[in-house]
C-alpha cells in the first residue's frame, strides 16, 4: 500500500496515522481535517516510544490532532507542527 493510499484510507475511516516515515507523510498533514499524522523517530527505544505516544495522546483532544502534523522525538519534548513544510 502506498503512502497516498494509507492517507486516503485514514481520511475515509477518520483515523490518525502513526508513522516512522516523517518525510513522506508530513506534506500530507494539513490536506484534511479527517485525519492527522504523528511521526515517531527511531531514536527512543520501542518501550519509550510507546510511553511517549501514550502520554501524548492522553493530553490531546481530537481537534488538536486532526488536520495536524506532530512529531515525537528521542528528546524530552514533543514537537507539534501544523505546517506541511520540513
Amino acid at each position: 500500500m502506498s503512502d497516498e493510499e494509507v492517507y486516503a484510507l485514514a481520511v475515509k475511516e477518520n483515523r490518525l496515522i502513526i508513522t516512522f516515515n516523517k518525510k513522506h507523510f508530513q506534506p500530507m498533514a494539513t490536506k484534511s481535517q479527517e485525519t492527522g499524522i504523528i511521526a515517531i523517530s527511531h531514536s527512543p527505544l520501542p518501550p519509550q516510544q510507546d510511553t511517549k505516544l501514550t502520554a501524548f495522546l492522553r493530553r490531546k483532544t481530537p481537534s488538536e490532532l486532526y488536520g495536524k502534523f506532530n512529531s515525537i522525538t528521542g528528546e524530552t519534548d514533543i514537537k507539534e507542527d501544523t505546517s506541511s513544510e520540513e
